[in-house]
C-alpha cells in the first residue's frame, strides 16, 4: 500500500496536534519495548467539504497541569503543546467553533472530549458501545468515568445537548463519503472513521482514509502488532484485517510520523470538481 500526502477526494483532511509526550514503549507495542520510550502526538482531524466541517476529537484541556500530574505519576510523561489548543487552532483555517457541524469522538477520554461544549452547533458522534459502557459505570481500570468525560460534557450530553448526540453502530454514515464503525480494542468507545478518496492513476491506491485510535503508530498496522494499551487484542487485529481488506490508508491518531508523511498536516485535498468552497486558509498548521 502506498502512503502519500497527495490524495484527493470530496474533502480536505488536515491534522492538528493537541499535545505530545514520550510514553512507555509497551503502551505502544503489546508485550514489547518495555524499557524504551516512544513519542505519541495526540492529533485531531479537521475534515471540510460538502457543506460540512467535521472535527475528530477536541484535544487536551487548555491547562495541562492536572493532566501532567496524572501522566507523570503513572507513566513518567509530560505533555507539551507547540501551539494553541484545537478549538483555537481552527481559526487559522477561518473556522470558528460554532462553524463545526459534526464532532466525532474516538475514543472517549479527556484528550478527545474535554472541549465538547465549545462547539455549540455540532452533532456529536460517539460509539454506542462506549456510551453504554460509560453510563453503566463499570468497575474498570481503563475506562474510569472521571477520565472518560468531563462533568460539563456529561451534563450537556444528558441535558440541553441531548438532541445533538448520535450513536455509532456498524457502518454508520456521518456525512456523504464518511462512514464510522466500531473497532473496540483500545477502548469500548474506539471507532474507525472511513473517508472516501479518489482512486489513483494505477487504480491500486487506497479507497479511503481510515482514521482511528486502534493503532498508535503506523508500525502497529504494518507489522500487525497490537497496541500495548489494549482492552482486547483480538478486536485490534480484527480491525486491522478489515481496514486492510478494504484497501484503506490507516491514519493513526497518535503517530508523530504523520508530520513527515503529511507535510503541513495535509492528508487529502478536495478535487477541483468539489462544489463546496473551502474556508479561508492562512497557511499550514504544524502538527
Amino acid at each position: 500500500m502506498a502512503f502519500t500526502a497527495t490524495m484527493t477526494g470530496r474533502y480536505d483532511v488536515r491534522l492538528i496536534s493537541s499535545g505530545r509526550g514520550d510514553f512507555p514503549g509497551s503502551m505502544v507495542f503489546w508485550g514489547r519495548d518495555h524499557l524504551a520510550r516512544h513519542e505519541l502526538d495526540f492529533q485531531c482531524v479537521l475534515i471540510t467539504g460538502e457543506d460540512r466541517t467535521v472535527l475528530v476529537n477536541t484535544g487536551f484541556p487548555e491547562d495541562l497541569t492536572e493532566t501532567n500530574a496524572t501522566y507523570s505519576a503513572s507513566m513518567g510523561t509530560v505533555i507539551v503543546r507547540d501551539g494553541p489548543s484545537p478549538p483555537v487552532a481552527l481559526t487559522r483555517y477561518g473556522i470558528r467553533p460554532e462553524d463545526v457541524t459534526d464532532l466525532v469522538l474516538t475514543p472517549l477520554g479527556l484528550y478527545t472530549s474535554h472541549h465538547i461544549t465549545s462547539f455549540p452547533n455540532a452533532t456529536i458522534w460517539m460509539s454506542q458501545e462506549g456510551w453504554d459502557s460509560f453510563r453503566s459505570c463499570p468497575d474498570h481500570p481503563h475506562d474510569r468515568p472521571e477520565t472518560t468525560l468531563p462533568a460539563d460534557a456529561v451534563a450537556y450530553l444528558t441535558g440541553s445537548g441531548r438532541e445533538s448526540l448520535r450513536l455509532i453502530h456498524d457502518d454508520t454514515t456521518v456525512a456523504p463519503g464518511i462512514r464510522a464503525w466500531w473497532t473496540g480494542g483500545h477502548h469500548r468507545a474506539s471507532i474507525c472513521l472511513d473517508i472516501d478518496v479518489d482512486p489513483d492513476d494505477s487504480g491500486e491506491g487506497p479507497r479511503a482514509i481510515a482514521v482511528s485510535d486502534v493503532y498508535f503508530h503506523l508500525r502497529n498496522f504494518m507489522e500487525n502488532h497490537p497496541i500495548g494499551m489494549s482492552e482486547n487484542i483480538y478486536e485490534v487485529l480484527a480491525a486491522y484485517r478489515r481496514i486492510r481488506s478494504a484497501n484503506s490508508l490507516p491514519l493513526p491518531l497518535f503517530d508523530p510520523g504523520n508530520r513527515v508523511r503529511f507535510p503541513g498536516g495535509v492528508v487529502c485535498r478536495r478535487h477541483p470538481e468539489s462544489r463546496h468552497t473551502a474556508p479561508h486558509q492562512e497557511g499550514p498548521h504544524r502538527t
